[in-house]
């Protein structure tokens, strides 16, 4: 039996319906983890050990008005892949965002539940099938990207009314992952080649734009990229292009944790790039793609421990110090082909804790946490050190909220969380 939101109205919350979904609303200031704890003893008690997530509301509040402190000129278009719950993506959209999509389902989804009009979302992908883009021709998508002259024919060819934005290189090779490689053209060869034969098809393009990529540790880089755009706007508008939108991308750490450069630095650096190139008097609008910015914190995963094993630690470790040192290999109920798959194709690396604080486990031991399939590659962490866990119990990890729901799959028939959404009043 899985718990529902209104087992909880006993212990002071209110149950909110928000567009078909219900919030859990406290009185009282709440984290994840006392929200986690309390959602854990009621399934304990039901004997249901389904793991579940945790939305914190608040959070998302929160980096919502960071941004807006931080990047008051930047209008942030949430990357939709980054995580596409409904509720996120509503309360993202009510906030005041756009929207940055990258395929026909993507696209649809925002604009058959209305979340914003077609004139606030970027199509950006710089490699659009054929078809998407006679859809977007179709419901008035017109702001799209390209890096390339094949693009350039293919828009021509199927879309009315195009407005387009070259996208330029930029990236940080040693970042935690680069987009240099797979997108963008080079701005002093290409850019200026681009930007006249669009002209010379009759294609506008109206702006600048590029992605940094994932964990840049250099902003550097982007204040090349910045200084790159400026000299292509003057380009593009000696060529006769109307260029008006500049847009900087995504990639900002989801909190400064998770992030090699603090983003109160990135948007410090940033701005002054902005204004040394960018002016405001220029009347350029500044847009940007923050996915994992605004949803990493957000979201908590909480797993059940189904199984554990007793062994050595050179089952763990490659010459350990004390090989016969007791260790634990913990198997639970999600893993790298689920809500963990970030680990492997985001670069991500959580860190999980017990969920619970357990008297007289003090003592702690080396382990592995397994996900629950067939595939030894499931392996989630290598801890050198956590308290003893027993089957049934749970552990914690939180900065969940990006590229884990949409990259998940159902591998070994294994479901995905179910999310428990809730916030406090003075937020709500």
């Amino acid at each position: 039996m899985h718990p529902n939101e209104a087992d909880f109205t006993q212990d002071g919350a209110e149950i909110v319906n928000f567009h078909g979904a219900h919030i859990m609303v406290y009185d009282y200031p709440a984290d994840s983890k006392y929200i986690a704890r309390k959602i854990a003893n009621f399934k304990e008690r039901m004997e249901d050990d389904a793991l579940f997530a945790v939305v914190n509301l608040k959070v998302l509040l929160d980096r919502m008005e960071e941004w807006k402190i931080n990047f008051s000129r930047a209008e942030p278009h949430y990357a939709f892949k980054c995580n596409n719950d409904p509720v996120i993506v509503r309360i993202l959209a009510n906030l005041g965002c756009g929207y940055d999509c990258a395929s026909k389902d993507e696209i649809d989804y925002v604009l058959d539940n209305k979340l914003v009009p077609s004139e606030k979302i970027i199509y950006a992908n710089t490699v659009k099938t054929q078809s998407f883009i006679k859809h977007a021709s179709k419901i008035g998508i017109n702001l799209m990207t390209f890096d390339n002259e094949e693009e350039l024919y293919k828009i021509k060819k199927l879309h009315s009314d195009p407005k387009l934005l070259l996208r330029i290189y930029a990236s940080d090779n040693y970042g935690q992952c680069s987009f240099g490689k797979k997108f963008g053209c080079d701005p002093d060869e290409e850019g200026p080649k681009l930007l006249q034969k669009a002209f010379e098809l009759g294609i506008p393009v109206v702006g600048i734009s590029f992605h940094i990529g994932i964990g840049f540790n250099d902003t550097q880089v982007i204040c090349k990229a910045i200084k790159d755009a400026r000299n292509l706007f003057e380009v593009g508008t000696k060529t006769g292009h109307k260029m008006t939108i500049f847009d900087i991308g995504g990639g900002f750490p989801g909190s400064d944790k998770m992030g090699k450069i603090p983003f109160k630095k990135i948007s410090f650096d940033i701005n002054q790039a902005l204004d040394e190139h960018f002016p405001e008097s220029m009347g350029v609008k500044i847009v940007s793609e923050p996915g994992r910015f605004f949803v990493a914190s957000v979201v908590s995963v909480i797993v059940n421990i189904i199984a554990a094993t007793k062994v050595k630690a050179s089952r763990i470790f490659e010459n350990p110090e004390n090989p016969d040192e007791e260790a634990y290999l913990y198997y639970v109920n999600d893993g790298n082909f689920g809500s963990f798959s970030g680990r492997l194709f985001d670069n991500y690396t959580p860190k999980g804790e017990p969920l619970f604080i357990e008297s007289g486990h003090e003592k702690e031991y080396p382990c592995i946490i397994y996900g629950p399939t067939c595939n030894g590659a499931d392996k989630i962490e290598v801890k050198e050190k956590m308290r003893k866990m027993e089957v049934g119990e749970w552990l914690f990890y939180d900065d969940m909220g990006a590229y884990t729901k949409t990259i998940s799959t159902n591998f070994n028939g294994f479901k995905q969380p179910k999310y428990f959404y809730f916030t406090d009043r003075e937020t709500w």
